[in-house]
């Protein structure tokens, strides 16, 4: 902790972890317009880097834990330090945002696949039928 403080290095971390969580929001909001264009390797792309970003989400909340840890007890509530809480409550929305516009595009995903199946399926009536009548 290198002349820091606990309570400056949980700043420091949830900033960081903020940060991260717009880039993921970021993500979650290109990822709804490759599904509206059905861009299956784009959305593949995108799945990659949230997944990368998700991982270093982890990553620092595992700090965030490590650090809390250190807090002597009087500290341990988090309302005695006003920021974090700033900071917390900043992350909670965001994570709510990103949990809707997910929910959004994962109705999105399968409403698209379920238009691919259903024309997959008039594709084959279509050649059943031509079959049918072919001599």
């Amino acid at each position: 902790m290198e002349g820091k403080t606990t309570e400056q290095l949980l700043t420091e971390l949830y900033s960081k972890k903020k940060l991260k969580l717009q880039k993921l929001l970021d993500l979650t909001l290109q990822q709804s317009e490759v599904i509206k264009q059905l861009d299956m390797d784009g959305l593949t792309e995108l799945l990659s880097k949230r997944q990368s970003l998700m991982d270093e989400i982890d990553r620092t909340d595992r700090e965030i834990d490590r650090a809390k840890g250190q807090l002597p007890a009087p500290f341990a509530d988090r309302s005695r330090v006003p920021l974090l809480m700033e900071l917390q409550a900043e992350i909670n929305e965001l994570l709510k945002t990103i949990i809707t516009h997910d929910d959004e595009n994962n109705a999105a995903l399968k409403h698209a696949f379920a238009d691919v199946k259903q024309k997959l399926s008039n594709l084959k009536d279509g050649k059943t039928i031509r079959q049918a009548y072919a001599p």
